[in-house]
């Protein structure tokens, strides 16, 4: 478990995913979803920073994860960032991440709406021997609530900062 007493948190909806789901293949929406939306959300963590890759087989440049100074999780539609405290400087981190995360999912066709908001937050991580696939992810606090809230009050594409981020800032 690791509790966060002041952190920034971004939450972006992927627009029109479930007509993505209903109208396609389970393997265009598998394909689409590892491709697009997991290189995208890992070419925004980036911070800028790419590597050259080797596979064996070819070479390229990607994205330097190792880089990264924002926590991720991607969970069906929903795309949760957190930065470690409540710095300046963590704010600029999550505001460029969102900026670029935004960007690179529209060239992808893929619109997002969120919003960033602060306070404290708790991510615990478990996973229990069984026979069956058992993991409990879990991550709560009122800088959760406060982005979802301000992101459900949006009718457009794009991301907002509630108030209580820009204060905090």
């Amino acid at each position: 478990m690791k509790r966060y007493e002041s952190t920034y948190v971004a939450c972006l909806d992927i627009l029109g995913f479930k007509d993505i789901v209903l109208g396609h293949s389970h393997e265009h929406l598998e394909s689409l979803y590892l491709r697009a939306f997991c290189g995208t959300i890992e070419h925004a963590l980036s911070n800028g920073k790419y590597i050259l890759q080797d596979d064996g087989d070819s070479e390229r440049f990607g994205p330097d994860t190792r880089q990264a100074s924002l926590n991720s999780i991607l969970v069906s539609d929903s795309i949760v960032i957190w930065t470690n405290d409540g710095s300046a400087e963590s704010f600029s981190h999550i505001v460029t991440a969102v900026r670029n995360l935004l960007a690179f999912s529209m060239m992808d066709g893929i619109p997002l709406r969120g919003a960033i908001s602060t306070g404290p937050l708790t991510w615990a991580m478990n996973q229990w021997p069984s026979q069956t696939h058992n993991f409990q992810h879990s991550l709560f606090g009122k800088a959760i609530v406060g982005a979802v809230s301000a992101e459900k009050q949006q009718e457009w594409c794009g991301c907002m900062i509630d108030e209580a981020a820009i204060e905090s800032y």
